[in-house]
């Protein structure tokens, strides 16, 4: 009975240490889309909006065809998409260490 117990102690413990180690690694990567989230929220979403205003321009005054507003445009729309994806991704994993934790991480604003 002892040895039963004492065998459940330790499966408990590698249980937990299993869990601990996903928890951070979900963390670390909530870190890191977090990151890239700043990066194309604070960078490249100003320079990629300004490019496209500027192409729209050149389009005004006949300085460049419709296509080239497209595809500007499309780029744009893409990055906005990327920005949306990675806000996913980050909720996701708050959801999934929520989840496994019972704490509330208030990632959803």
């Amino acid at each position: 009975k002892r040895l039963k117990k004492q065998a459940s102690r330790h499966e408990l413990e590698n249980l937990k240490s299993i869990l601990h180690a996903e928890i951070f690694e979900m963390h670390s990567e909530i870190l890191g889309l977090k990151e890239q989230l700043a990066m194309l929220e604070d960078q490249i979403l100003p320079k990629a909006e300004k490019t496209y205003r500027q192409i729209l321009k050149f389009y005004q005054i006949g300085k460049t065809g419709f296509l080239d507003v497209l595809a500007i445009r499309k780029e744009l729309i893409e990055l906005h998409m990327n920005i949306i994806e990675t806000k996913v991704e980050i909720v996701k994993l708050a959801v999934e260490i929520e989840r496994k934790t019972n704490i509330k991480l208030y990632t959803i604003q």
